[in-house]
């Protein structure tokens, strides 16, 4: 391989690696319109990663799941409330707190 293709693999290389950072950055906590059970919901698990009661964490992750299978919320929300959850069931409240009151935050930005 001569060193023209060298540096043009390079350069298409660093141009995918620049173009994943920057979508990953962008969507850091950019949850956009949720609806409202998913509002209600990132409320609930706001308040109990600043409690961080394990017990009534316990209680959200089945309300979660039961308002998904009742297509209450879609794929994604419920797939961000569930990573929210396990930030907080491994014991990382702060980041579970973080997290919630992001896609609380999300709402009034988008209105």
């Amino acid at each position: 391989m001569d060193d023209n293709s060298k540096r043009g693999r390079r350069g298409r290389t660093a141009l995918l690696l620049l173009a994943l950072c920057g979508v990953s950055i962008a969507g850091c906590g950019g949850y956009g319109i949720v609806s409202p059970q998913a509002y209600q919901f990132a409320t609930a698990i706001y308040s109990v990663a600043n409690l961080q009661s394990a017990q009534r964490l316990a209680s959200i992750g089945p309300q979660v799941k039961a308002a998904h299978d009742a297509h209450e919320l879609t794929n994604q929300e419920y797939a961000w409330l569930q990573e929210i959850l396990d930030q907080a069931r491994k014991g990382n409240w702060e980041a579970a707190q973080t997290a919630a009151r992001g896609m609380m935050e999300d709402q009034v930005a988008s209105q």
